[in-house]
């Protein structure tokens, strides 16, 4: 007995300590499902241990029903916590725990729980963030981000910083200056990006200005704890100062939030390196001047690339992808993949059809992740290829 409730203890200390977030206490339920699977089927009926994993048992599928919501509705593939929480559930025979006439699961608690840990550890690869409700990078071994993504993470840790209640530590305040260091390039440079793309904006669209104003509202209002001790901070957050530091943070905060939540519903893209957040260019950007000799013209492989690369971009942008694309708008984008990559898109569809997604939002699910794969692989098409595509689908004479 003594061991049975050490082992209940030792489970339920990272509930009972407060997980950082939605995802850590999924985690935490799918481990305590797990490892106590087995003692809490020799646990009497009436025990109070049983009582606790039914109890976590409602909580884990609760839990992987909004996680998956909301992965979903990110656009992240290969996520199916809430049918693997289900069949896990499935597993789960013991009196006064399972679900009356449930009918026995193929697999096992253990099998269903690894498979479960390893979506959790493929989310965590991507930052994925429940409670910001973004992620950063739909292909972890890529070494790249993509920059909205990051930007709006960034945004939101800035934010998180500057509003919190506490004292500062120098290295605290270091890190919130690299963060914003980083958030200020980065910023500059979707900015140029969509100036370049000559993007129609909306009216009050300015990520420049409203970048700035939100880094000097944040600014002032982190530098006022970065100037108080613990017990001068309780009296400085009460004053009219301080709120009226953060009513003017919250409000350049909204601005420039409008400003991102615009560039992500346009599906606006760039990506950058991991490592040093710089944009990754397409290659070079030069002209060349019409030969009229008689002879079909002879393009370089950079003139088809980039080509190819605009047409691609203006069909992608041209359909809103948030709840899924027509049949139409997918025989056009396949048309301007290779037969390999054609093929590859067929099948993924077939993936998130079997996930349980619908038709529209599987195909752009799909569309999405090709997308993004082969945007910057220009070493993945032939001159050949790439001139037999533009040509046939009218896009060279």
């Amino acid at each position: 007995m003594k061991i049975r409730n050490l082992l209940l203890a030792v489970l339920l200390f990272p509930l009972a300590a407060g997980a950082e977030g939605l995802l850590d206490e999924f985690e935490s339920d799918v481990n305590f499902l797990d490892k106590s699977y087995n003692e809490v089927k020799k646990a009497g009926v009436k025990s109070p241990f049983r009582d606790e994993y039914r109890k976590r048992i409602t909580l884990a599928v609760d839990r992987a029903y909004k996680l998956q919501r909301s992965a979903q509705k990110l656009g992240i593939p290969r996520v199916t916590l809430q049918s693997t929480m289900n069949k896990l559930v499935s597993c789960v025979q013991i009196k006064g725990v399972s679900s009356g006439g449930l009918v026995r699961g193929a697999g096992s608690v253990a099998e269903h729980a690894a498979e479960l840990r390893r979506q959790i550890n493929y989310l965590r690869k991507l930052n994925y963030s429940y409670e910001s409700g973004t992620f950063e990078n739909p292909y972890p071994d890529s070494g790249t981000y993509e920059a909205i993504h990051h930007y709006n993470n960034l945004f939101r840790q800035i934010y998180q910083d500057a509003i919190r209640k506490n004292r500062l530590q120098k290295t605290t305040v270091e890190r919130y200056e690299e963060k914003c260091d980083d958030f200020k390039k980065l910023g500059q440079n979707i900015a140029l990006k969509v100036q370049k793309d000559r993007i129609k904006l909306p009216t009050d669209f300015n990520l420049t200005v409203h970048m700035e104003a939100f880094l000097k509202n944040a600014e002032k209002l982190f530098s006022q704890r970065a100037k108080h001790d613990n017990n001068d901070i309780r009296k400085l957050v009460k004053t009219k100062n301080y709120k009226d530091l953060q009513n003017s943070l919250e409000y350049a905060a909204s601005r420039l939030e409008m400003d991102i939540d615009f560039l992500k519903r346009i599906d606006f893209s760039m990506r950058i390196r991991r490592h040093d957040l710089q944009p990754i260019y397409q290659g070079a950007e030069t002209e060349s001047k019409d030969e009229i000799d008689g002879s079909p013209k002879r393009h370089s492989y950079e003139e088809l690339w980039k080509l190819y690369t605009k047409t691609k971009n203006d069909l992608f942008r041209s359909d809103n992808k948030l709840r899924g694309v027509s049949e139409e708008f997918y025989g056009k984008y396949r048309a301007l993949l290779t037969s390999g990559q054609g093929t590859e898109l067929d099948a993924l569809v077939k993936t998130y059809l079997a996930d349980g997604l619908s038709p529209a939002l599987a195909r752009s699910m799909a569309v999405k992740k090709l997308h993004t794969k082969y945007q910057y692989r220009n070493n993945a098409y032939s001159a050949e290829d790439l001139e037999k595509i533009l040509r046939k689908n009218g896009a060279l004479e």
